[in-house]
């Protein structure tokens, strides 16, 4: 009884621009997509540079800089999904956090005496500690150090410790590979019941050419989760004007019949908005904005 809620509860949380239903259920917040600007890439984001969010791709992304920054998403079906992370770079690497928590929205549950109450279907936290370890700047690795606790119906709560590990490697300023797994670790426990999450294996590559002030970059990520599904391929596009105003595109490969994905970005000094937009023929439209302060 307890699985069959567990497995009714996910599937009210699925994103419908993801992963499709047969492929994986339990844990299925740990596969959602954050950032406006990852997500308008289509998610092509394992050699990310210069964005918090990245080290959700890829623990061995690099800041630039100190970086606060903060998300939040109205879903579909009135589900709302919000993040925080905050990042400083060192001379060996840099060390960052974040707390990203997903609601799926109430429904309405009715007892076998016909009593019915409204209770969150769902209702998901992650936080996360990253370290990287840069030498060179044409090499680093990383690792994030997770716990996710998971709570359905308001009644049964699971939590599990997983570890992300990454490397990126940087051989011209023109050029960057990255490869990362993700979500090692321990089942998550619903009361009696243990329930296995998804591994992600993740590797990418990406290209940038300069032209004056602006700046060209194509993206391309292979994506497969470990046991569930085949490869999966994300292609992403960005067309940086003077590093204030960013133009991008992305589509997905595998899975379902691709999901195409567009955004922008403005940057002002030490604040940039990201906005992201990923049209679906059956659901209509999801929108996701995101704000980073480079302190």
């Amino acid at each position: 009884m307890r699985r069959a809620l567990a497995i009714l509860a996910v599937c009210f949380s699925l994103p419908p621009r993801a992963f499709a239903v047969e492929d994986v259920l339990v844990g299925s917040t740990l596969l959602r997509p954050i950032g406006g600007r990852a997500i308008a890439m289509g998610e092509a984001y394992a050699t990310a540079e210069d964005d918090i969010v990245g080290i959700h791709y890829n623990p061995a992304v690099l800041l630039k800089s100190s970086q606060l920054s903060m998300m939040y998403e109205d879903g579909i079906f009135d589900n709302h999904l919000g993040f925080v992370g905050v990042g400083k770079p060192f001379s060996f690497g840099q060390i960052a956090a974040s707390v990203l928590y997903y609601d799926v929205g109430q429904i309405t549950l009715t007892d076998t005496l016909g009593d019915t109450r409204s209770v969150k279907a769902q209702s998901d936290i992650l936080t996360t500690l990253s370290a990287n370890w840069a030498p060179r700047k044409i090499f680093s690795a990383g690792s994030n150090l997770k716990m996710f606790r998971s709570t359905l119906f308001d009644e049964f709560t699971g939590t599990s410790f997983l570890i992300d590990l990454g490397a990126m490697y940087r051989p011209t300023v023109k050029y960057s590979a990255g490869i990362s797994l993700q979500n090692v670790g321990t089942k998550l426990n619903y009361a009696s019941e243990a329930e296995s999450l998804p591994r992600i294996l993740r590797a990418g590559t990406s290209y940038k050419i300069r032209h004056f002030q602006n700046e060209f970059l194509v993206a391309l990520d292979a994506l497969k989760i470990i046991g569930y599904s085949n490869w999966r391929t994300h292609i992403g596009a960005e067309y940086s004007l003077g590093g204030l105003l960013a133009f991008r595109l992305g589509y997905r490969l595998g899975g379902d019949d691709g999901r195409f994905s567009l955004g922008f970005g403005l940057r002002w000094d030490k604040y940039s908005v990201d906005f992201a937009m990923v049209p679906n023929r059956n659901f209509g439209r999801s929108e996701q904005i995101s704000l980073t302060i480079r302190l």
